[in-house]
């Protein structure tokens, strides 16, 4: 499993639609422009140290919702799009061989984030993932509805990579996964090999009272390789 948001780029997917929502809508719409501009707030409040995780992750992605309300799917994967197409270049320099070294140690890789799926289809596209998933909204007639969502998250990671591998056994001692942050806490607690990368405060404690590795951009692929050589 692999998370996306500060594990495969830096910054969140999610955080930069939002700004271009709220830049784009700023004059027609006051209420949604507000809504996004609330979520990035949340975050910056729990950066500081103000929010803790799980009270930042619940209040955002409702106000998520209503920052789609109204917005038609094409619209959101337009935002997609762009977002992707401003970010793409940042992607960390060892997530494409590290991806071609799963593969050949036969462990598939599983894409799984808190961010719009319409933008994680894309990360997953570029890097020639066929199984992930995002956070879901609801919609009616083609249009975001703001009544619900589905939320790797809220679900537990686990969740969503048994239900991405249905048709697959998964040996979870063997398995590996790498995050960042408490939302990847479920996963990294299955998983053999649990890489936490870069990881926020909370995660940092939870890694060292566990043992994992602690891991940085100029050593993840090294570490990563040793650990399937059996290192």
């Amino acid at each position: 499993m692999l998370d996306v948001d500060g594990t495969l780029l830096p910054g969140s997917l999610g955080l930069h639609m939002l700004r271009d929502i709220a830049d784009r809508d700023s004059d027609r719409d006051s209420d949604r422009a507000s809504a996004a501009r609330y979520v990035l707030d949340l975050h910056a409040s729990y950066v500081g140290g103000r929010l803790e995780y799980h009270e930042m992750a619940a209040a955002a992605i409702r106000h998520f919702c209503r920052t789609l309300r109204g917005l038609t799917r094409a619209a959101v994967q337009d935002t997609a799009a762009r977002v992707w197409a401003d970010r793409s270049g940042q992607l960390f320099g060892f997530v494409r061989p590290m991806v071609r070294l799963l593969a050949r140690h036969g462990i598939e890789p599983v894409i799984v984030s808190s961010s719009p799926e319409p933008v994680v289809q894309r990360v997953a596209a570029a890097l020639d993932v066929a199984r992930y998933r995002g956070s879901r909204f609801s919609a009616t007639d083609g249009v975001y509805d703001g009544s619900g969502y589905d939320s790797p998250y809220f679900d537990g990671k686990h969740r969503t990579v048994l239900a991405l591998c249905a048709d697959l056994p998964i040996d979870w001692p063997a398995s590996l996964a790498i995050g960042n942050s408490l939302g990847d806490l479920t996963v990294l607690s299955m998983a053999g090999r649990s890489f936490a990368f870069e990881p926020e405060p909370a995660l940092r404690a939870e890694a060292e009272r566990r043992d994992w590795r602690i891991v940085h951009r100029a050593d993840v692929l090294a570490s990563v390789s040793a650990a399937l050589d059996g290192g």
